[in-house]
């Protein structure tokens, strides 16, 4: 697969928790593990929005997921390799420790939960109201509007790109 590129680019400095970020001071107040980078992977491909909101939400919540690019173009997301990270072969999918799951929604929610941080996905025993609110229209978009995007990129923009 493609070049880990990890943002974090000194990684014989002690791992610091985030001090100066809301989910980082929301995650240490509230007792909660922010994600270390050593124990969980975002795969994706910088050019999918599902994977930039991902990467998007690693960062808003203080985690410290790695990325590890898994180029699209070249088909890596059909490997046998990325199969046992999704067996669906699709971007994103991420790895924490054995555990290993897709769908840029279900990722997001994860590292919302995990970190502590939960403006972008309320916690569900304190506001399932607004919680299911999220996911209702998350679920809505990724059935309804990214579908036609798709098939509209693919027919025009890519289709004069690729011939």
């Amino acid at each position: 697969m493609g070049k880990n590129k990890n943002k974090n680019k000194n990684k014989d400095k002690k791992k610091e928790e985030p001090t100066s970020s809301a989910a980082g001071d929301a995650a240490a107040a509230a007792g909660a593990a922010v994600v270390a980078e050593d124990s969980a992977t975002i795969h994706g491909f910088v050019m999918s929005q599902p994977s930039r909101a991902v990467m998007w939400m690693n960062s808003a919540t203080g985690s410290h997921a790695a990325f590890q690019e898994v180029n699209f173009l070249k088909g890596e997301h059909k490997s046998p390799e990325f199969a046992k990270i999704n067996p669906r072969g699709q971007i994103p999918a991420l790895a924490v420790g054995d555990t290993t799951f897709g769908e840029s929604v279900a990722i997001a929610a994860y590292l919302s939960a995990a970190s502590g941080e939960h403006s972008a996905f309320p916690d569900p025993t304190k506001a399932p109201a607004e919680h299911a609110s999220v996911q209702y229209y998350s679920r809505w978009v990724q059935d309804n509007v990214r579908p036609k995007f798709v098939a509209y990129l693919i027919s025009t923009v890519l289709a004069k790109l690729f011939g």
